[in-house]
């Protein structure tokens, strides 16, 4: 099942600005209604191919983890950068989160123009943020795992 479901771009914006700044100390995620998922996922220029099992799924917005090696890294590519959680409908702890890492095109070139080996490979992108992944997020042992990793190599 194909479902164009593209990212929300001033809906977006807004929660993380107020994610990032008002809650800068917590790692606040804000949970998006299902009416609002058809537009944010839109306006970020992301098509994703989900399984039908995850009709009904969910998307969140929020910080990075801090506790991921790769946290201060890409600080560095971006300082306002994003986390995109989609969670499939009966997600639990032992179920895998298909997760992207969100930085605008123009930090991106910025740091990528000096830093370019430093850069974490892309998996897709849109007209204004480049989407990668952060493997501290992926956990072999969780259930839907190689679903992820079928999504992710559609792109």
């Amino acid at each position: 099942m194909k479902i164009s479901k593209p990212l929300n771009l001033s809906i977006l914006i807004t929660l993380i600005v107020f994610t990032l700044f008002a809650c800068s100390s917590t790692n606040r995620v804000d949970i998006i209604k299902d009416s609002d998922v058809k537009a944010l996922l839109n306006k970020y220029g992301l098509t994703l191919e989900l399984p039908q099992s995850w009709d009904g799924y969910t998307v969140s917005v929020g910080q990075h983890d801090p506790e991921s090696p790769n946290y201060e890294q890409f600080k560095k590519i971006d300082t306002d950068y994003f986390v995109v959680k989609i969670t499939p409908p009966h997600g639990s702890e032992s179920s895998q989160d298909l997760i992207f890492v969100g930085f605008l095109v123009d930090s991106w070139n910025e740091y990528g123009s000096d830093n370019i080996e430093n850069l974490p490979q892309i998996v897709t992108f849109s007209e204004k943020y480049v989407y990668s992944v952060d493997p501290y997020y992926y956990e072999p042992s969780k259930d839907g795992y190689d679903d992820i990793i079928d999504i992710l190599m559609s792109l």
